[in-house]
């Protein structure tokens, strides 16, 4: 995300930026006094490569269709990160925390959204190129940003969550490691 003036939240005494990184960080030291970004400075890149990293390094991303509530959703190509004018090339881009996962598969997740503030949209991987089913439902939430150029070049269906989709990491699994010390 990165390029937008983003508000603040103070959660136990750390202040953390409601981005996109913020907020998986915030949800998971608040809701469970996990601090995920205690190897941040090992690492280079924004913050989104260095959360990936992070869990890289403790063998917790996967690739699994059907994620767990509480894992995290890696994404590419949201933005020209490298600002080259190509937007399919801009690995790890955005992030955010997997809430539910519905019976079809879709997942309903929360994430930092440019324009509208932290909010819950939904993906679905067994149909990342489709918006809505039959019914109407939403299976796949517009995710990419909609400039003029991206419109110009690529098919509708190429911006929605499904289809940018990188990978899932479970943190959670490794409570012993990510445990916050306690406040002051």
């Amino acid at each position: 995300m990165g390029r937008s003036e983003s508000s603040r939240v103070e959660i136990r005494g750390k202040t953390f930026t409601l981005d996109c990184t913020g907020t998986v960080l915030a949800a998971f030291y608040g809701g469970l006094g996990l601090d995920l970004a205690r190897d941040f400075n090992r690492f280079t890149g924004n913050g989104v490569k260095r959360l990936y990293a992070t869990l890289k390094q403790l063998n917790l991303l996967h690739r699994r269709k059907l994620p767990a509530p509480g894992d995290i959703i890696f994404w590419d190509n949201t933005w020209d990160a490298n600002e080259d004018g190509n937007f399919r090339n801009d690995e790890l881009t955005h992030t955010g925390l997997v809430v539910a996962v519905d019976k079809d598969g879709t997942v309903s997740y929360i994430h930092a959204h440019i324009r509208r503030g932290v909010v819950r949209e939904v993906m679905n991987l067994a149909l990342p190129r489709e918006r809505e089913d039959a019914q109407g439902k939403p299976l796949n939430s517009p995710l990419a940003l909609a400039s003029a150029e991206r419109r110009k070049t690529e098919e509708p269906s190429g911006g929605l969550s499904g289809n940018l989709w990188n990978s899932f990491g479970s943190a959670v699994r490794r409570k012993d490691y990510f445990a916050a010390p306690p406040p002051p």
